[in-house]
């Protein structure tokens, strides 16, 4: 018995690293395997991913009850795949926004070179490090300026 509960606490920990859906399915799949001929073990290993894996390690997911090691493992997978899809998305929307701060940046140095000439060292780095806000701000002072320090004022 001891034996058996090393290796679901190992099991757990390997569930634990495992970092595609696919992956925790499939470990759930060997597990359920390894120790079909003890209910009672399958049974407090399902009650352990549950209650540690999913509720202490990951609190934002939603877990159901289930007492079944196959139904624990696979709404594990499950809920990773879908916070993956999350991170995914929020990183897409991340880049798309930097994207465009950098188009507004690239398109604002241009119309201050037209307007003033090469621009110094100084105002490419304002430029590279503005936040949307003072981007619009510049933009909107350029047909007015009379100098380009005017169009960085405070």
């Amino acid at each position: 018995m001891l034996a058996s509960l090393q290796n679901a606490v190992a099991a757990t920990i390997r569930l634990k690293r495992q970092e595609t859906a696919e992956d925790i399915a499939r470990l759930g799949a060997a597990m359920r395997a390894w120790f079909a001929g003890d209910p009672e073990l399958q049974h407090i290993l399902a009650l352990w991913i549950r209650e540690y894996l999913l509720r202490d390690l990951k609190p934002e997911l939603d877990v159901p009850e289930s007492y079944d090691l196959r139904a624990v493992t696979m709404q594990f997978a499950e809920r990773i795949k879908e916070q993956i899809r999350q991170r995914e998305q929020s990183a897409l929307q991340q880049g798309l926004q930097e994207g465009v701060l950098q188009g507004e940046a690239l398109l604002l140095q241009r119309m201050l070179t037209r307007r003033f000439g090469p621009l110094p060292e100084w105002a490419r780095q304002r430029l590279e490090d503005a936040t949307s806000n003072e981007l619009e701000t510049w933009a909107d002072r350029v047909l007015d300026a009379a100098r380009l320090e005017d169009v960085f004022a405070r």
